[in-house]
């Protein structure tokens, strides 16, 4: 599936993701509703297929069936024609583009460069086919833009929104509807070029701050504090001993499928010299604590050695829903 980066991004912050494929499927069984609601989040990737929020029946189970948090990737599924979160059935796709931040202060910008005016420093997503598909109408009243995409050109671009439970919506097939639970959207993942969207919609798009978005989403959703950069050990603090993880890995995981836990200060799913100086520039005394550490030509030979050994298990944080 193209969406596969998302769920190993998630695993490799510790979350334990089940999959549930909802490709031309009708209305979710009561069994799979109770699945649903028994999950810490749910999310839709970009992957999935609007038509899964075509008809009443549908779009009535999503909006007023599932109380767990419900986050969609795609704006497909939320324009007025399908769940009716937003005012209006405008898509459109952008080109690489940093957010701007409607409130700086907001959880999910936790560790993110922001200028003067909220707009984001760098990018935060790449042109994958044809780029990233973002709402392009505000939500319906009682929701709360989070962050607004400038590359849209008529000012309306939004790419990151929630809705409070028992925000009412308005679905063309469905009707007036109160959600039953928080709703959320983040756009991420591509659209694709042509029909085949389940091979290539929902590619990882996402720069560095732009994973960092994602996870400071899931975080707020879950009502989590957003990790402190550079606490591997998830104790709160960056100590010598969040080094001592950095050093331990460094060089030995460079198959992009490692996460924060292992010392990937940057996102790019590999521990090597660039996690390395971020760490040691962020976080000189703790650098300095960590007595008879070896500078980097030598942590690349330790890590050689110690790449052999098994990491223990991953912190979990609850059981998170991929829908695609």
């Amino acid at each position: 599936m193209g969406d596969g980066a998302f769920t190993d991004l998630l695993e490799a912050e510790g979350h334990n993701v089940v999959r549930f494929d909802s490709t031309a499927r009708a209305a979710l069984t009561a069994s799979e509703i109770d699945m649903f609601n028994a999950a810490d989040l749910v999310i839709g990737s970009r992957a999935m297929h609007s038509g899964s929020f075509e008809v009443a029946d549908e779009v009535t189970v999503w909006n007023t069936q599932i109380t767990s948090p419900l986050m969609l990737m795609s704006p497909y599924a939320i324009r007025t024609n399908r769940a009716g979160w937003q005012q209006g059935n405008d898509v459109p796709d952008s080109a690489p583009t940093p957010l701007i931040a409607e409130d700086p202060s907001h959880a999910v910008f936790s560790g993110v460069s922001l200028g003067p005016d909220g707009t984001m420093i760098n990018d935060y997503n790449i042109m994958i086919e044809a780029g990233t598909s973002t709402m392009g109408h505000p939500p319906v009243a009682g929701g709360i833009v989070i962050a607004t995409n400038p590359a849209v050109a008529d000012g309306n671009g939004v790419a990151i929104a929630e809705w409070p439970v028992g925000t009412t919506v308005m679905s063309d097939a469905a009707g007036e509807q109160q959600l039953a639970g928080p709703r959320y959207f983040f756009a991420g993942g591509n659209r694709e070029m042509g029909t085949n969207f389940q091979t290539n919609a929902g590619q990882m798009d996402l720069t560095a701050d732009g994973q960092l978005l994602f996870l400071n989403m899931i975080n707020y959703i879950l009502g989590s504090e957003p990790p402190v950069p550079g606490d591997f050990n998830g104790d709160g603090e960056v100590t010598a001993a969040d080094f001592e993880i950095l050093s331990m890995n460094l060089g030995g995981h460079l198959d992009g499928s490692v996460g924060r836990s292992d010392g990937d200060m940057n996102f790019d799913g590999k521990v090597d010299l660039r996690d390395f100086g971020q760490f040691k520039e962020l976080f000189p005394g703790a650098f300095a604590q960590a007595q008879g550490v070896p500078e980097p030509a030598t942590l690349g030979l330790v890590a050689c050695v110690l790449a052999v050994l098994a990491l223990g298990p991953l912190r979990k944080r609850g059981e998170r829903t991929v829908v695609e």
